[in-house]
């Protein structure tokens, strides 16, 4: 008799986790955006940072609650563009594509207006290119200008949802790959500077379409 019991009532523990996820807690989301990238130099200089432009998009899933919180989980595809990152008369164009995974905690505010905080990590690509003159040539020679890195993300904002289907959201986020160092060098082959960080600070705007 013991023993049925203690099995039934592990079965009835297990029941809920097993339980299917359902579909229309599914989203698709779109986003796209503007930021500051500000990166560090080996020469001393002060930091330095340009406007940059971010865009992305991804699938999601959400668990309905009835307290104070309800929770999202996304695998985010991102891309970040910075144009012309100049230092010591020299300077880079930057390309990151990064593959996230992020967790979100949004209040449940009961009404269309929903706070959210969250964060996330993944992995990606950074590519860096010599900017170029006013007569097409480059500033500078780079070494390794393109390199795997691990990324992680801090997420915090607003979603208004006018309708069942549709969500709009903005939120701020600051966004980092790590141990990215490009090495410079000069038309005689002397390094001229190191710089890394590269960490950027963007607003974005976007929709979530539900299921």
């Amino acid at each position: 008799m013991r023993k049925n019991l203690v099995l039934k009532l592990a079965i009835a523990l297990m029941v809920p986790l097993a339980a299917p996820a359902r579909a229309d807690n599914f989203y698709v989301t779109a986003n796209g955006g503007l930021g500051s990238t500000r990166f560090n130099q080996s020469d001393g200089d002060n930091d330095s940072s340009n406007i940059s432009g971010a865009y992305g998009g991804g699938i999601g899933y959400r668990w309905d609650t009835e307290g104070t919180f309800r929770y999202r989980a996304e695998l985010e595809y991102s891309h970040v563009s910075a144009n012309e990152l100049l230092f010591s008369n020299a300077g880079i164009d930057l390309r990151e594509n990064l593959v996230l995974a992020n967790a979100i905690a949004e209040f449940n505010t009961k009404a269309w207006v929903k706070p959210y905080a969250g964060f996330g990590i993944g992995w990606g690509r950074v590519r860096a290119q010599a900017a170029r003159n006013g007569n097409g040539q480059p500033l500078v020679d780079l070494e390794d200008s393109s390199t795997n890195a691990f990324v992680y993300q801090v997420i915090g904002g607003l979603t208004i949802a006018p309708s069942e289907r549709f969500e709009f959201f903005a939120d701020a986020r600051y966004l980092k790959p790590t141990g990215v160092t490009y090495v410079l060098f000069d038309n005689r082959d002397l390094t001229v500077n190191e710089v890394n960080g590269f960490g950027s600070i963007q607003g974005r705007f976007g929709v979530r379409l539900n299921f």
